[in-house]
């Protein structure tokens, strides 16, 4: 269950933001970047992810999560 709701703090929409610019074809360009996006995963879902994670399908849960937050909040 989501813990993120429009009372959010602006920089976790941010943070968000810069992490869906690099992530958004679907691949991460770099180890940090995923790296990132995982640990925003878990500080807005309250997971516990393995930032090394290679799980395709728990990639692919939360990148479709990601890209919820961020067409709900950014509009694409």
């Amino acid at each position: 269950e989501r813990e993120y709701d429009e009372n959010s703090p602006m920089h976790l929409k941010q943070e968000i933001l810069c992490v869906w610019q690099k992530i958004k074809t679907g691949k991460a360009p770099d180890v940090e970047t995923k790296k990132k996006f995982v640990e925003l995963y878990n500080k807005i879902y309250k997971t516990n992810y393995k930032t090394n994670t290679n799980c395709a399908s728990c990639l692919n849960q939360m990148y479709n999560a990601m890209k919820t937050l961020y067409d709900k909040y950014y509009g694409e």
